[in-house]
């Protein structure tokens, strides 16, 4: 064998060895994952939940939601603002976070389509009110990621740390 062929020999072994020890630590830290998706999304969530309670109003909220065309408006915009607080602090706490993960991945779906897809892909400001200023985003980007991590989370659960996870070990 050449001193080149030991050479690259060596440098496999030393990366296959560097990668087993690689994925046997980062397989002990799996349950960070889904701590940093759970605090990610729940974070987001409640934000919303408050920004539609507090900022949007129920009203305003219900208003927006039927400009689209989403029916039962004032209905539809409650179940959106108690589940984006209390489902998105449940998300937080990992607590029923599959079940809760479904309901957001619903939701973020809908609003994906019916409130995100006709502006194009990428985010952008959009001018509203030209003589006021006041603007928004557009653009699906943020939303599809969204729904995506929030279906991520339906599939690697809540974590080891979250309160189904402690459920899970007792």
């Amino acid at each position: 064998m050449s001193t080149n062929e030991t050479t690259q020999v060596g440098i496999a072994a030393g990366r296959t060895s560097f990668l087993r020890v690689l994925e046997t630590r980062l397989a002990m830290r799996q349950g960070l994952g889904g701590l940093l998706l759970r605090l990610t999304l729940g974070t987001v969530f409640v934000a919303h939940g408050y920004l539609g309670a507090f900022v949007y109003t129920p009203a305003g909220t219900a208003q927006f939601m039927e400009s689209i065309g989403l029916p039962f408006a004032d209905l539809s915009a409650w179940i959106l603002i108690v589940a984006h607080f209390a489902g998105g602090a449940m998300i937080l706490l990992g607590v029923l976070t599959r079940l809760n993960a479904i309901v957001h991945a619903a939701l973020m779906g809908v609003a994906t389509v019916a409130a995100h897809l006709d502006q194009g892909f990428y985010l952008q400001g959009v001018i509203l009110d030209p003589a006021s200023g006041a603007t928004a985003v557009a653009g699906f980007e943020y939303a599809l990621t969204v729904t995506v991590a929030t279906l991520a989370l339906i599939f690697i659960g809540p974590g080891s740390f979250s309160i189904d996870g402690a459920r899970e070990r007792s």
